[in-house]
């Protein structure tokens, strides 16, 4: 984040500068040359017309023109520069086209494309006012501040450049607190923070230490995006608390809840109250997703890894599945889920012609050549595994099941149920040590130990696959 008050302090000599009683002695002299200067005794004013330049000991100011006005007691009661105006102090440089300090409210006045720079890090604006007395500084209209790689902690390296714009940025370096207001952006590399107001907190180093951010807030990192009314982000430890109806969204993936924390750096979050996770399309088809929901939710979008606890609850479009606790893996490519190929089809692998096992088996590197070839592809974020553990029911259609423990597939849409797993159908019940059902085919295979003598045409007693 940038250095706000290290860069906008700069103003600050040429207030010194012009506090100066005239007529007192100053401890270190201050020269001020210029080719022409005009001294009015009767309105007590002095100007300095063509490459005025004040070299002071603490600072150095060039301006092509600068008029003093004093009181009649030879108190400076304004300055006003105009043209080229720079001000340099130590690593600190202002530039601007007109600059104005008024003694009665302590107020520098900076216009014209000014800009100041330190170190790398720049603050732009249409118009910059500096109060002496408050140490508040005002930047307005077009704001822009650039810092060079910032660090967020001392314990890791620099981050990349950090650039924020707003319509008004206000800073008061007795707090260390930057308000940024109207249409605020936040950008560093891999990372956007977009808010109507971004409050920032700085530690006594000018090192950030706190953003706060309310309306309209949008967040980017990745390929992850979060909307929400209110958001806290802490820099040492990488952690925003999002509140106000905040909404994760991650390819077709997307998250609701009442509260969230995400830790950037770790790619993780954790959701409470009222937590809905909606993924892709149920089994490549749009339109269809799956929704699961939960009272909370620990998602690590690195892993594509979710544990939802609490009651938890998916709804797919063929079935509805019920757990204390589910552990769900989500799909993070657009991976290859099915090819229909129509005319002269021959499939091939290294070894020739691939002769087709019984069970439909085939090599894991083949070729696959024909006249017409329709490819489906399995959406971004939909369910690739669910693990459910602890009061698990399962609803599709007439059929209902419950067991201890389930492991649902997306790639096949079997449910393998075990712990003392019942499932019923209609007027049906049987029971078994391990059975599957498949959720597409509304069908149940025991696997092993039949329990009970009802076994109906849409269970199957077979191979365990």
């Amino acid at each position: 984040m940038p250095r706000l008050a290290l860069a906008l302090a700069l103003t600050l000599p040429l207030a010194a500068m012009a506090v100066r009683d005239a007529s007192a002695p100053a401890p270190m002299q201050t020269v001020v040359t210029s080719e022409s200067l005009t001294f009015d005794y009767q309105r007590f004013q002095a100007s300095f017309l063509h490459n005025v330049r004040v070299v002071d000991p603490e600072f150095l100011l060039t301006a092509d023109a600068m008029n003093v006005s004093f009181k009649n007691t030879n108190d400076v009661e304004r300055v006003a520069l105009s043209g080229r105006v720079r001000l340099n102090k130590d690593d600190i440089e202002a530039r601007c086209g007109s600059a104005v300090y008024t003694k009665g409210n302590g107020q520098i006045l900076m216009e014209q494309s000014p800009v100041v720079t330190r170190a790398g890090n720049r603050i732009v604006g249409d118009k910059m006012s500096v109060w002496i007395p408050e140490e508040r500084v005002l930047v307005e209209r077009r704001v822009v501040v650039e810092a060079r790689g910032a660090r967020r902690s001392e314990r890791k390296a620099p981050a990349g450049p950090m650039k924020v714009t707003a319509d008004r940025l206000e800073f008061d370096y007795r707090e260390f607190r930057a308000t940024f207001e109207g249409n605020v952006v936040v950008s560093e590399p891999g990372f956007t923070l977009r808010a109507d107001r971004i409050l920032v907190f700085l530690e006594n180093t000018n090192d950030v230490k706190r953003m706060d951010a309310a309306g309209r807030v949008r967040f980017q990192k990745d390929a992850v995006t979060v909307t929400c009314g209110k958001a806290s982000y802490t820099r040492d430890n990488g952690l925003m608390i999002l509140q106000d109806d905040p909404v994760v969204s991650h390819g077709e993936g997307r998250i609701e809840a009442r509260k969230m924390s995400i830790w950037i750096d770790q790619k993780r979050f954790v959701v409470e109250e009222d937590v809905k996770l909606q993924s892709g399309a149920a089994g490549g088809r749009v339109g269809e997703p799956t929704t699961i929901t939960a009272a909370k939710l620990e998602f690590d979008y690195d892993k594509f890894i979710a544990l939802f606890d609490g009651g938890a609850i998916v709804k797919h479009p063929e079935m509805t599945l019920e757990a204390d606790r589910m552990r769900v893996f989500l799909a993070n490519t657009n991976r290859l889920s099915r090819v229909d190929a129509v005319g002269r089809v021959q499939l091939r692998s290294s070894g020739g012609p691939v002769q087709v096992a019984k069970n439909g088996g085939a090599p894991r590197s083949f070729d696959l050549v024909a006249d017409n070839m329709l490819a489906h592809f399995g959406e971004k974020n939909a369910l690739d595994r669910v693990e459910a553990e602890g009061g698990v029911n399962l609803k599709s259609g007439d059929t209902v099941g419950q067991c201890g423990k389930a492991v649902y597939t997306g790639r096949d849409g079997r449910i393998r149920m075990q712990g003392d797993p019942v499932v019923t159908k209609g007027e049906n019940k049987i029971a078994a040590t391990l059975m599957s059902y498949l959720v597409q085919e509304e069908r149940v295979i025991i696997e092993d130990d039949v329990v009970g003598e009802i076994l109906p045409s849409s269970m199957e007693k077979g191979v365990r696959p």
